[in-house]
């Protein structure tokens, strides 16, 4: 097996949403059911890999998400965004 994994820390704090405003209500409601930081993990696994092929199985799965995945979660709107969403799925 191998697996791919991507974490990101994302602090809750008033600055995130600089440019997705909310208000100074909502952010305390936010941080009160969310807690002062968000995760955001994205996985890739691939399974019956021979041990031979996992370092170039590995290598294509990171360029995999550096170009996908990677240029989505690089834009500034993507942290507040993903932190609005958690908010909304946990009420």
């Amino acid at each position: 097996v191998v697996i791919m994994k991507a974490s990101m820390e994302i602090s809750v704090v008033p600055e995130l949403f600089a440019n997705v405003p909310i208000s100074e209500f909502k952010f305390e409601d936010i941080l009160a059911t969310l807690g002062d930081t968000v995760i955001y993990e994205y996985r890739l696994e691939r399974n019956f890999i021979m041990a031979d092929d996992k370092e170039e199985v590995l290598s294509s799965l990171v360029d995999n998400f550096l170009e996908n995945t990677g240029k989505y979660v690089a834009k500034p709107t993507f942290a507040p965004k993903l932190v609005l969403k958690e908010y909304k799925d946990r009420l």
